[in-house]
Order: C-alpha cells, then structure tokens, then sequence
C-alpha cells in the first residue's frame, strides 16, 4: 500500500507539473516550471515497513 500511494502521488505531482507548463507556454508567459525527482533517496522506509514483500523488493540488490 506504501509503495503504491507514494507511486501515486509522485506521478500527481509529475502530471501537475506538465499541466502547468503547457498552461504556461500556450498563455506566452515567460515563466518556467521544473520538475526535478531523485533517483535514489536515503530513507527509513525498511525499517518502518510492515509489508514483507515490499521490504524485500528493496532489499533485493
């Protein structure tokens, strides 16, 4: 459930932000919009975690 919600709403915030930026080119201002989402973070998401198959996935190498 973690995973998917977190697979949800970084997608909302990438959408959001394609969203804007197209309203913006089309409205000819000149304000420019970024996105910027990190490969890998450092988290205590194992360690919090009480979904099994989850904490594997990340654990695997």
């Amino acid at each position: 459930m973690e995973r998917t919600f977190y697979c949800e709403t970084n997608f909302a915030v990438k959408a959001i932000s394609v969203e804007l930026w197209q309203e913006q080119a089309m409205s000819g201002t000149n304000i420019r919009v970024a996105n910027i989402s990190p490969e890998v973070v450092s988290s205590e998401l194992l360690e919090t975690t009480t979904e099994s198959v989850m904490k594997a996935e990340l654990e695997a190498p």
